[in-house]
């Protein structure tokens, strides 16, 4: 029998995790915080997490966020293309377009397909295309997502290998030393000579940011220089 992750019970009888809610809500329903209060051998927060990420992903960004990212990408960014560059269950991108951002979704795995990998997604929100992201970081998207990009392989140095200068980078996951990137993507996001980061806009997302007090996600905005 497949393991179904909706069959571990909502810890301590709260209302269901739901994804675009309020942040305050998040705060005082689930204790979530901006940045990790927790240990990651806490029972509670860990079972919220196995939980749900199976249903979202590892990110649950709040509606504010999700306003100021909008905004972010239409005022600051240039208002182009988005590419949703590994997008998984494409929750974001699909909150995106609901919210008038050109946003477009690729990932090259069926996450609906336990047998496939080992972080099966119950439900796809969205996704434009199932094959390689890494074709379409092209000079067509004005602005690539990238969210959680795995560590184990180099997918997401090839999305920065592979962007063109000008295009703006919008990153969320653990930084340096977490679950995210490898080391050669984190020395290459590094690099002063092309990339710009712009803590500014870094600040106005973290801001308005909570995670599961078991995950250490941030946002981080860069530009590839021209």
């Amino acid at each position: 029998m497949l393991y179904d992750p909706r069959l571990l019970p909502v810890p301590n009888g709260l209302p269901e995790l739901v994804p675009f809610m309020p942040r305050h809500w998040y705060i005082d329903t689930y204790d979530f915080r901006p940045y990790p209060t927790k240990p990651d051998n806490d029972e509670h927060s860990f079972t919220l997490f196995q939980r749900y990420k199976y249903s979202f992903g590892f990110h649950f960004p709040t509606a504010e966020l999700m306003c100021e990212l909008a905004t972010i990408l239409k005022n600051e960014c240039g208002a182009g293309r988005l590419l949703d560059a590994g997008s998984g269950s494409g929750l974001l991108s699909q909150k995106l377009l609901d919210m008038g951002i050109d946003a477009f979704a690729a990932d090259h795995r069926d996450y609906s397909i336990p047998k496939e990998t080992g972080y099966p997604m119950i439900k796809v929100f969205h996704r434009d295309v199932l094959g390689d992201a890494l074709d379409y970081v092209t000079d067509r998207f004005n602005t690539v997502l990238l969210s959680w990009p795995p560590f184990e392989w180099p997918f997401g140095l090839k999305v920065l290998e592979r962007m063109v200068p000008g295009q703006w980078l919008v990153y969320q996951g653990e930084g340096e030393g977490g679950c995210c990137g490898d080391t050669a993507f984190w020395s290459e996001l590094s690099n002063g000579e092309r990339w710009v980061r712009h803590s500014e806009l870094d600040q106005r997302l973290n801001d308005l940011h909570v995670t599961f007090p078991c995950n250490n996600d941030h946002w981080r905005i860069y530009r590839k220089r021209g």
